[in-house]
């Protein structure tokens, strides 16, 4: 139970409660014109405040963050703290440290101390709240935690007053799952666990996405094929023959290749030339003697006697010359033959070389080729590898999921059973909340926990065509929570900003009203909510004149009074 509200600077408003019902009223003073508003006076500030000392965030987009001028202010709240009443305190902008006063020597832990002050670091603070408030002792992942549970039991802003289960708009679906299992009496480990099987899936999904491209038959395909080439390579290589002088013998044999081609290049030539010669002397033949004088004779006898005979030495000279050009052409031809017959011989010889060269060559093999086979074979066995190693984590990524699958099977059936033996449990919230419907309609309120994957929890409530029907059906929840777990644990107190009563119908609001001190007074609970001044009017014509809704406020924040808002300033 929460005792009082205050801060270390003077100007802000405390606030002391008590239990039963508590009102924080914004009011609207006569005096009050068109542009003030009821909005701003502090209501929700102070519902922030209190969840501050509990251990909200305080980042820089929290609420209280974002006012200037309380930014060095430290506020405490009075609460009941393991069967004590403790001071805690908390100051904005050294948020991380939680004081603490009271009979510290009796808590079961033990607070750091400094400067003779004794404090909790926030996240150890939180731990302590949630033992002390909803006997939590599990903080592993997907368990319930206190910031999430004291949630549903303060809601102050508009998010947390769309749907019953949810107290806020980005609320993640396991930790709705697990939370209200909670605190309606379910296992909420089955919620867990099963929200542990969606992250494993979702993982295995996630692996399996490298696998879209090429199908597991295909790797199979590739990896028999690759072994069939290893196999070959492999035989190749034991079957192969290594020349030490295998460098040698294949730069020689490269060498009467080439000189082989310079001899038959050679020859050519030298046929071609020969081709020639023969053709020159079969064509050398002396022009006749009479030819030359009948030429003479035509042209009148031009030519006397002694012109005659210098024909005649001529034609001498000219049988000579033949004569000789033809024994010059036959020492040639000779020679070239000799020439050609020599290179055919060398041709031969070194043909002859080459071919017992290459026969060593094609019988065996060089070092340069049998370290490029054994490097294939290296670079296909790691391929190979790869290969199955791609099969094997695909085998076992499936194998994992079919293991996932059949855990969630186990699980829906553990489930299944834990769902009969806490039936009590779940039945006794489903009671209370008809009981609260029926008290607010006259007709029952259907709380419907269905087992899927883990729970699906739904509500069919009466007179669903109602104005602001969703935010009773909040309230419903709430205050069944509230009475349920304060049998079971030690939370004792319900916070509600005004909101949960906008748009409702006022005769609604009072029988909601009336609902709450009755479950307060007959549980010792605590009910907190805000409340503006008109829609207080609006709600006391419809209560019974025995209850006394304005000895029920506990703070009144006016409208156009500074120094009678929360903080004792205006503020945006």
């Amino acid at each position: 139970m929460i005792y009082k509200v205050y801060a270390d600077n003077e100007n802000f408003n405390n606030v002391e409660f008590s239990n039963g019902l508590n009102i924080v009223l914004g009011v609207k003073t006569e005096t009050s014109n068109d542009t003030d508003t009821m909005n701003g006076v502090g209501k929700t500030t102070l519902l922030e405040i209190i969840d501050f000392c509990l251990g909200s965030k305080n980042d820089k987009n929290s609420y209280l963050k974002k006012i200037d001028e309380i930014k060095d202010w430290t506020f405490s709240i009075e609460m009941d703290f393991f069967n004590s009443v403790f001071t805690i305190s908390r100051n904005i902008e050294f948020s991380k440290k939680i004081y603490i006063e009271g009979s510290v020597n009796d808590l079961p832990f033990v607070p750091e101390k400094e400067k003779g002050k004794y404090y909790f670091k926030l996240n150890d603070w939180r731990k302590y709240l949630g033992s002390y408030l909803f006997n939590l002792n599990s903080h592993s992942r997907f368990s319930p935690s206190f910031r999430s549970l004291i949630s549903y039991f303060i809601r102050k802003r508009p998010e947390s007053f769309i749907k019953p289960f949810e107290h806020h708009s980005k609320q993640l679906n396991w930790d709705v799952q697990v939370n209200n299992a909670y605190l309606l009496g379910l296992n909420w480990k089955c919620a867990s666990n099963f929200q542990s099987i969606k992250e494993n899936l979702k993982e295995i999904k996630k692996s399996l996405k490298k696998f879209d491209k090429t199908t597991l038959g295909e790797m199979e395909t590739k990896k028999i094929n690759l072994e069939n080439e290893l196999f070959t390579k492999n035989e190749n290589l034991s079957s192969f023959k290594i020349h030490k002088n295998y460098d040698e013998i294949e730069n020689r044999a490269n060498q009467l290749s080439d000189e082989l081609s310079y001899l038959s290049n050679s020859n050519m030539v030298l046929k071609r030339k020969l081709d020639k010669y023969l053709d020159s002397i079969s064509n050398e033949v002396p022009p006749k003697n009479d030819l030359l004088g009948e030429l003479y004779h035509e042209i009148n006898d031009m030519f006397n006697l002694r012109t005659k005979k210098t024909l005649n030495e001529v034609k001498m000279f000219h049988d000579t010359l033949i004569k000789n050009r033809k024994s010059f052409l036959n020492v040639e031809i000779l020679q070239i033959k000799d020439e050609i017959k020599n290179n055919n011989e060398l041709i031969e010889e070194k043909g002859n070389e080459r071919s017992k060269l290459m026969r060593i060559l094609d019988t065996h093999n060089a070092l340069d080729e049998y370290k490029l086979l054994q490097e294939q074979i290296y670079d296909d066995k790691i391929k190979l590898n790869e290969i199955k190693s791609y099969i094997d984590e695909y085998n076992e990524i499936k194998q994992n999921e079919k293991d996932i699958n059949s855990k969630k099977n186990i699980l829906k059936e553990k489930n299944e059973l834990e769902y009969e033996i806490n039936r009590g449990s779940w039945q006794e919230s489903i009671r209370l909340f008809d009981e609260n419907t029926k008290f607010l309609y006259g007709l029952s309120g259907e709380l419907i926990i269905n087992l899927k994957e883990a729970y699906d929890f739904k509500i069919n409530f009466p007179k669903n065509d109602s104005r602001g029907i969703s935010k009773m059906e909040i309230f419903c929840y709430d205050l069944m929570l509230l009475e349920k777990n304060s049998k079971e644990r030690n939370i004792d107190f319900l916070i509600h900003d005004s909101q949960i009563f906008s748009d409702v119908d006022s005769r609604q609001v009072a029988n909601a009203l009336q609902l709450a001190q009755n479950k307060c007074n007959e549980h010792n609970l605590q009910y907190i909510f805000t409340l503006n001044s008109d829609e207080l009017e609006k709600i006391k014509l419809e209560l019974s004149d025995d209850f006394k809704l304005d000895e029920l406020i506990k703070l009144k924040l006016f409208d156009n009074i500074s120094n009678k808002h929360l903080l004792g300033f205006m503020f945006d």
